[in-house]
């Protein structure tokens, strides 16, 4: 009887060393598959720049984690431009060698806050966002129009040409998210959202404007095709400045179309 007990315990621990010893493989196999498909993806993409493209200034090109959004999925996060100063020493070429990210820059607090935790108004307002709309804010594929930083547009130059060029890694990222929709952050005159629009084959306006419940400020959407693909395109007033929240009657009016639109894409 005693021999039995011991037998079936190492029979045990042999199973659970073999299922252990499984999923390891499978772990193993899966970040191998990622490695992969990342170095094949940057190789790609320095191929289409020219070596003048590749030497221009770039922060980071992608601020999610890539692991979790670089993929198939329905929603493509899009500012103008990253915030702060532009390292004179980063080139688009050095950006796509660093397209790797283990974490969204929206979800994690910066460097200078990792000790209290504390997150930025802007990082709040984003996982806010994603909270009143139902959308796990884990699987949202964020980037910018821009890949240069600055700490304000004007110190930008030679914007449409930067924006023109910047755009080919974006027909890139998109060809393999195929989104449902994608959320531009801002939606003035010089915007992502503002930008996308003239690309827009076959444009349908959806109920354009919607009062934002702040100010006269406006949620705006159209729908239309980029190369061949349908895309529903929303843009919403610049999180820097606009709380997405439930405070008032206006506001979850807005909340109310914000997430119809989405959710019907």
């Amino acid at each position: 009887h005693r021999f039995r007990q011991i037998q079936k315990a190492l029979i045990e621990r042999l199973g659970l060393f073999l299922y252990q010893n499984k999923i390891a493989i499978i772990v193993y196999k899966k970040i191998q598959k990622y490695g992969e498909l990342m170095q094949d993806l940057k190789k790609e993409l320095e191929t289409i720049f020219s070596f003048n493209e590749l030497d221009l200034l770039s922060s980071d090109i992608i601020y999610s984690d890539t692991n979790n959004t670089l993929k198939s999925g329905d929603y493509y996060f899009i500012g103008f431009n990253p915030g702060g100063e532009q390292d004179r020493n980063i080139t688009l070429r050095d950006a796509i060698q660093n397209l790797d990210r283990d974490h969204s820059i929206y979800l994690v607090p910066y460097r200078q806050h990792l000790n209290s935790g504390k997150l930025e108004k802007l990082q709040k307002r984003f996982q806010k966002l994603f909270e009143v709309l139902d959308i796990d804010p884990h699987s949202v594929f964020c980037t910018n129009l821009i890949f240069e930083a600055s700490r304000n547009i004007s110190e930008l130059e030679n914007i449409s040409y930067k924006i023109n060029i910047f755009w080919k890694a974006h027909l890139k990222f998109l060809d393999i998210i195929k989104p449902k929709v994608i959320i531009c952050n801002g939606n003035g005159s010089l915007s992502s959202y503002s930008y996308i629009l003239t690309l827009l084959k076959d444009q349908v306006e959806t109920k354009e404007s919607k009062c934002a419940g702040h100010g006269n400020w406006k949620i705006k959407s159209c729908s239309g095709d980029i190369n061949g693909k349908n895309y529903l395109v929303i843009g919403i007033p610049h999180l820097s400045y606009y709380a997405p929240s439930i405070s008032s009657q206006r506001k979850l009016d807005a909340i109310k179309f914000l997430k119809d639109q989405i959710h019907s894409a």
